[in-house]
């Protein structure tokens, strides 16, 4: 009978611990992601996410919650390209681990944005011209890497007149864009120089500078007579963005072409320099045409910019408060004013009209009427072709030609 007692006593115990352990215990939490579909990145973008935007909250209590957020461990295999603050493309995990439970979602950055072109839409070279790079002015943009691809089957390029043809940028994940270009092939001048001839120079002097040389000279000279402004002798110059050729080499084959032509009409010719290898500062060569007592003075330069797009034909003259040369200041301005109108007539070039400056030591130092003349931009890829083209740079000659006879007559 006591071991009866005993037995029931202890199964009341069990029963009441049980019922004690059931009404007390916690109930456990079964965390879900608050959406299974993964999480797409546009390639170029970071990867941003919080317990909020993978977790399911909306059946878990305030407390509760603070208390999950407190223990739960999120993290990630991303890994960014190399010196970029976004991941690379590819597959990644977003790992979530919250006691005994582990939760994954899955992150895929993928490229589907197509290469950006650039506001190029036309480009232009002489008849004739093979294997145009046009690379040089076409550029596509992308976070990886761009390959441009070339319809050519529309373009004649022994024949002038002007074409469509298409180009295609594709990127490394296989996006494309394509775009349609104008490219004006240019008709040959149909005459030679010689055969130009609207002015005979009847002994006239005129003295040629070709801008710069080899080397500059960085010692400094007065701006103009008298001037406690100081400025480099005589600078290098600038370099053809594409062909490489040096301005002052540029400048001395149109100066040399230039005496030429005018000698041939029977102007008296004077050459501030005939070669590479000067040392001639820009008060010296200025100096060189007072002496002779010019009847004009050309200075020949060609121009450059930041900007590759730039183009087109301008001249330079003092203006008529200039405090060294405002004496020939008027005259400086007539012939500026033929000279780039004619060279723009025979060039088909863009006329960029008469820039009146008063710091440039060449005119401050000039008794003569005087002119810079800008031919191109070596900045700009077509215009830099042009200027190393004989027949761009007779062209040239023939409007300077044209230009100072119209002056002196």
């Amino acid at each position: 009978m006591k071991k009866k007692f005993i037995g029931v006593i202890g199964i009341v115990i069990v029963v009441i611990v049980g019922g004690i352990y059931y009404l007390t215990r916690e109930e456990k939490i079964e965390l879900s992601l608050k959406n299974k579909k993964e999480i797409i990145v546009e390639y170029g973008n970071t990867v941003q996410y919080s317990f909020d935007d993978l977790i399911q909250t909306k059946d878990i209590d305030k407390d509760k919650l603070k208390e999950i957020k407190k223990e739960i461990k999120i993290t990630d295999n991303l890994k960014n390209e190399d010196q970029k603050d976004y991941p690379a493309i590819g597959n990644y995990t977003i790992n979530i681990k919250y006691q005994d439970q582990k939760l994954k979602k899955k992150v895929i950055v993928k490229d589907t944005t197509a290469p950006v072109f650039n506001e190029i839409n036309e480009v232009s070279f002489e008849e004739g011209t093979e294997n145009y790079d046009f690379n040089q002015e076409i550029k596509a943009t992308d976070l990886s890497n761009v390959d441009l691809q070339y319809d050519l089957s529309s373009l004649d390029v022994n024949k002038a007149g002007d074409y469509q043809i298409k180009v295609f940028a594709k990127d490394s994940s296989g996006n494309q864009a394509e775009k349609e270009i104008t490219v004006h092939v240019k008709e040959k001048p149909k005459q030679e120089l010689s055969a130009a001839k609207i002015y005979h120079g009847g002994g006239k002097v005129i003295c040629i500078e070709a801008g710069h040389q080899a080397r500059g000279n960085s010692s400094l000279e007065p701006n103009g007579p008298g001037s406690s402004t100081m400025k480099a002798k005589v600078t290098t110059g600038a370099t053809g963005c594409v062909t490489g050729k040096t301005e002052s080499q540029i400048n001395l084959e149109v100066a040399l072409k230039l005496q030429e032509a005018l000698s041939n009409q029977g102007y008296t010719v004077v050459m501030c320099r005939t070669s590479q290898n000067v040392d001639l500062s820009n008060a010296q060569r200025a100096q060189m045409a007072n002496e002779a007592n010019a009847d004009a003075f050309i200075r020949l330069h060609c121009d450059s910019s930041e900007s590759s797009s730039s183009t087109g034909t301008l001249t330079l003259a003092p203006s008529t408060s200039n405090r060294y040369c405002a004496s020939i200041a008027s005259q400086s301005q007539s012939l500026s004013k033929s000279i780039v109108n004619n060279i723009c007539k025979a060039t088909g070039s863009r006329n960029r009209g008469v820039s009146i400056v008063d710091n440039m030591t060449g005119l401050n130092w000039s008794k003569v009427p005087v002119t810079i003349v800008e031919m191109g931009f070596l900045s700009n890829p077509g215009e830099d072709r042009l200027l190393s083209s004989e027949d761009y740079q007779n062209k040239i000659v023939q409007g300077i030609v044209n230009g100072i006879g119209e002056y002196l007559s």
